[in-house]
């Protein structure tokens, strides 16, 4: 099965790799916008996918991130089509 390389599966082969990461850094690496990784964010952290383990208020691009399931190769939530 061939992967469809899009930023949000750039993004999602980070997060995997790393389990724990900045949203700072992940930005940076898959050149994602900040609108786009906030609502991708949003998503995997509905689906129970990732947890936030910031507290308080912190700048969006210095808050850090738990990746809990891993087992998926295919980004989980797709873009909106």
């Amino acid at each position: 099965m061939r992967i469809r390389k899009s930023k949000r599966q750039s993004c999602w082969e980070f997060m995997r790799r790393n389990r724990e990461f900045e949203v700072g850094d992940a930005m940076m690496i898959t050149q994602m916008g900040a609108a786009n990784m906030r609502r991708f964010l949003t998503q995997l952290v509905r689906r129970g996918t990732c947890k936030c383990l910031s507290k308080g208020n912190v700048a969006f691009t210095k808050k850090r991130f738990f990746v809990l399931d891993t087992q998926e190769v295919v980004c989980p939530v797709g873009s909106k089509t």
